[in-house]
């Protein structure tokens, strides 16, 4: 049987939490408890820390100076990735107040020497109560299996297990955004909203299936999950979705946060943007869409103040790239669809733009190309570079550059060199090539782009009439 001389403070922290780290090991762990008096009592002490924490939380005291005071003065024995914007003269001083209250407490005060740090760690100990005097959360971010919240110092406020390779999740697709601040009630203080979206490789849980609200504290203000059973036309969908992005903000400058949310299915199709109440995280309007939204981003489109909400992606059904543009009042209805695939006792979308990308010419190499916006640029003078990609191997890529003025008309197509010599492996034909080089082609790439009125897809940059007629039905504030 595996043998250990002693089990390091990281591999207990592990043990305690439960974590998947340390699943195969935990009977040999267990049984190295019962025979080692110091890996026990060191165990003994992570297993309190845990404990207090979890009561420190359920009493909602944390904000008082006793408490923040106590909880500053037991720290994680966890040594976690930092990524926090200090220095790394900071960071060391940071960690010396740990370093001698865990020797005090695991070696009896016998010494000069351990008088000597017993009057050190008694200065040290007045620290946290200044660190403490900002207890706001200004960011927040995964570090190992934790969610951990700082103060805009940098300074760690409090954290929250949430499980294996959790900090993997950094390396997010596009720029989903799956952790948030956000002061929902006005009272000066940020609370900090995050999605436990699923991991590629592991099982959809309803852990990995919610959307959280955490109170400045740190405790749970709310939790949201998303089911609903939905069908566009006869393919009917199950109620598998997960949080894939957030955005908080006051998009329409009323001083009211507002907090919309991407849903997707486990299989990508259909996807959903939501609409939720920051004060407890109740579902205020729902928008379908038949396909996924890679790329969400909130800009000024027009300079009313109101910043749109614009929406990346694919649409299955139409099998072409999308982009979509929202008021962020108006979030609401359900996407176009071919006729027979209408989403079931939903009213049409009230989009203020939907566009249509067309194909391009690798539609004639390959009925499986598959296209979508995957990325957004913001114009300093207005307007947006829509980037279209169509995949044409694990890691090649054809990339199509569709430029928007501020009224969301295309006034340029491009593309790059990078993108000619993946073709030119693809597909070496000259006659291609000389096409895909023509301005005459890219000419033809700006002129397919179409725009969706409510009825049709045309030609001229149109708004939804749906929208229009919103507008004019119910003055939006």
């Amino acid at each position: 049987m595996e043998s250990l001389k002693h089990i390091d403070e990281q591999t207990l922290e592990f043990f305690v939490l439960e974590s998947d780290q340390v699943t195969e090991r935990r009977s040999v762990i267990e049984l190295h408890l019962k025979e080692c008096k110091g890996c026990a009592t060191l165990y003994q002490e992570i297993e309190e820390y845990y404990a207090e924490v979890k009561q420190i939380q359920e009493e909602r005291i944390r904000t008082s100076e006793h408490s923040l005071a106590r909880r500053d003065r037991i720290i994680p024995f966890h040594t976690f990735i930092d990524r926090s914007p200090i220095s790394q003269v900071e960071r060391i001083e940071r960690k010396l107040p740990v370093r001698v209250a865990l020797f005090l407490v695991r070696h009896p005060l016998a010494s000069t020497v351990s008088l000597v740090a017993a009057f050190v760690l008694g200065a040290l100990l007045l620290v946290p109560k200044e660190i403490a005097k900002d207890i706001n959360p200004a960011y927040a971010r995964p570090s190992g299996e934790f969610l951990v919240a700082y103060n805009k110092g940098g300074v760690e406020l409090w954290k929250v297990h949430v499980g294996p390779r959790y900090d993997s999740l950094v390396f997010l697709e596009a720029n989903k955004k799956l952790i948030d601040i956000l002061d929902v009630d006005g009272d000066g203080k940020n609370e900090v909203i995050c999605a436990f979206r699923q991991i590629f490789g592991e099982p959809l849980t309803n852990r990995k299936k919610q959307l959280a609200c955490y109170n400045p504290d740190g405790t749970v203000r709310w939790i949201r999950r998303f089911q609903k059973k939905i069908a566009f036309g006869d393919d009917v969908f199950d109620d598998e979705y997960h949080f894939t992005s957030i955005l908080a903000g006051d998009f329409d400058r009323n001083e009211t946060p507002d907090l919309i949310t991407h849903v997707e299915s486990a299989l990508h199709h259909p996807s959903a943007l939501v609409r939720l109440n920051p004060l407890d995280g109740s579902v205020i309007s729902e928008y379908w869409h038949p396909g996924y939204l890679k790329y969400l981003v909130q800009v000024d489109l027009d300079g009313d103040g109101i910043e749109e909400i614009l929406a990346a992606g694919l649409n299955y059904l139409l099998k072409s790239a999308v982009l979509a543009v929202f008021d962020p009042r108006l979030i609401e209805g359900t996407g176009p669809t071919p006729a027979g695939k209408a989403l079931a006792g939903v009213k049409p979308g009230s989009e203020k733009f939907y566009i249509l990308f067309p194909p391009t010419l690798l539609r004639d190499v390959s009925e499986y190309i598959e296209s979508h916006i995957g990325e957004m640029h913001l114009k300093q003078k207005g307007g947006i570079d829509a980037v279209l990609l169509e995949n044409m191997g694990p890691s090649e890529m054809f990339i199509v550059i569709f430029q928007f003025d501020s009224s969301m008309k295309c006034v340029n197509v491009t593309t790059f060199d990078e993108t000619k010599k993946v073709v030119k492996r693809f597909q070496p034909e000259a006659k291609f090539l000389r096409r895909l080089q023509s301005t005459e082609y890219f000419r033809e790439l700006q002129t397919g782009v179409r725009y969706w009125n409510g009825d049709n897809f045309v030609a001229e940059p149109t708004m939804n009439k749906r929208y229009l007629e919103a507008i004019k039905r119910r003055p939006l504030p």
